[in-house]
């Protein structure tokens, strides 16, 4: 019913720094599962890298941010590039209010079906296994079942290392960040729909992140409209960066009149997109009700700030070695079932390759891979050719190759031309993952 993403593109807006699209089919998805962009401290512009690991590292007393927000309960089909600390400033499910709960006719909300409850913790889920040691979340308006279910049952879910806020401030390690979810809408989507006003926001904040962005642009020629309550707030209190979401199409970086670098953070499409156009990684919509309805694609990259405050001090974590894994389309089930439940990804800086040709090229241009495991395709995308060309960028070794694959199990010759030929050093299939993840812990030394 739904395939993977076919077409992705950054926005348009003049206060961008250039971006070239990919208009090549085979680097298509690389650039879709994988960018990301970060804010020049010195242009105070965005750059796109092609993949997490080729961010810089972050430069001594600054702390990195990686910032998301309109998810849209397609987190499962998204890849952070790791940070300090993840921000996610709203819309974690879709027309939750109009789904999945009950609402009177003064829009009093009577119940939160367990559906919604259900795509909650699926969030949730996700959001803990994401390896940034401290993480903040606000909701939006589409996040009715949040608002239902209230502020202890949010957090209980969400758990304690989660900082989940309501108009208020936290300290995360050193770094000041205060939330606040309340807007006026002017949607049919209206969870947490409130005139609030900034005026009690603490000083000394380092980090403000809203629902509802405080700069958008206007026009073609540069110009922006700053929403002047939440820019003075800003001003007031100190704040070195401003985190929202809501308008899809913004996406980007901008600045207030005062300097403030202000991130609009969405990552799905601005279109509403009926259920036939509706792709996703896994071939399954995150909130089953998509296929009736319809809801967001995803679209546009993380972006990352490293912002100028030091952390308390830390043990440095040492980076994590890159793992290739080619899987083609005909098995979605096996990507999110090794990085996610099985721990892949907190092993290793996991790049995924739908493309057999796409996962040879990067292979050939050098990168540095621990790992690499592969299935073996199908016709016209075959792990093989993965195979031959990591055999011809290390013709010594050096590159720890898995195959994981019933149909090479179940063949001695197939087996042992990938032992001796390829210098397979495992065969596995679904029913041997344990035996893969063990060795790979070995590999980590963990």
């Amino acid at each position: 019913k739904y395939p993977r993403h076919t077409e992705f593109s950054n926005s348009n807006s003049t206060l961008l720094a250039p971006i070239t699209k990919h208009t090549d089919k085979e680097t298509k998805e690389h650039f879709a599962m994988y960018s990301c962009m970060l804010m020049d401290n010195r242009t105070k512009k965005l750059q796109r890298f092609d993949s997490p690991s080729l961010l810089p590292p972050t430069p001594p007393g600054h702390t990195r941010v990686v910032c998301v927000a309109d998810t849209h309960n397609e987190q499962d089909s998204i890849h952070l590039p790791y940070g300090d600390i993840l921000v996610h400033a709203g819309d974690v499910l879709t027309e939750s209010g109009q789904r999945h709960v009950v609402r009177d006719r003064d829009k009093t909300i009577r119940e939160v079906k367990p559906a919604g409850v259900k795509l909650l913790q699926n969030f949730a889920t996700w959001f803990r296994a994401q390896p940034h040691p401290h993480k903040v979340i606000i909701p939006g308006n589409h996040d009715l079942v949040l608002e239902g279910l209230g502020g202890d049952a949010v957090r209980n879910a969400l758990g304690n290392d989660v900082h989940y806020l309501l108009h208020e401030a936290v300290n995360v390690n050193g770094v000041k960040v205060f939330g606040s979810p309340y807007a006026l809408w002017s949607s049919r989507n209206d969870a947490f729909m409130l005139n609030v006003s900034y005026s009690d926001m603490p000083k000394d904040i380092d980090i403000m992140v809203t629902h509802m962005p405080c700069v958008l642009p206007r026009g073609g020629n540069g110009q922006v409209e700053e929403d002047r309550e939440m820019a003075h707030a800003l001003k007031r209190s100190g704040a070195k960066l401003h985190v929202s979401g809501h308008c899809h199409w913004a996406h980007g970086l901008y600045h207030t009149r005062s300097g403030v670098p202000c991130v609009v953070a969405s990552i799905s499409e601005g279109n509403w997109t009926m259920p036939d156009d509706l792709v996703c990684e896994s071939g399954v919509r995150g909130d089953p009700s998509d296929a009736k309805r319809g809801g967001y694609n995803l679209m546009y990259p993380p972006i990352v700030v490293d912002l100028p405050v030091a952390q308390k001090q830390q043990p440095v974590q040492p980076a994590k070695p890159r793992l290739l894994l080619f899987c083609a389309p005909n098995d979605p089930e096996t990507v999110p079932r090794l990085v996610q439940q099985r721990g892949l990804g907190q092993l290793f800086d996991v790049e995924h390759f739908q493309q057999a040709s796409v996962a040879a090229k990067s292979v050939k241009k050098g990168t540095p891979y621990t790992v690499a495991i592969c299935k073996l395709g199908v016709q016209g995308n075959l792990g093989w050719d993965v195979l031959d060309a990591i055999k011809q960028q290390h013709p010594h070794g050096g590159v720890n190759m898995i195959v994981h694959s019933s149909t090479a199990l179940c063949s001695a010759d197939i087996v042992k031309t990938l032992k001796e030929d390829y210098k397979v050093d495992l065969v596995v299939d679904h029913s041997s993952e344990d035996e893969l993840i063990g060795y790979l812990k070995q590999i980590r030394n963990v």
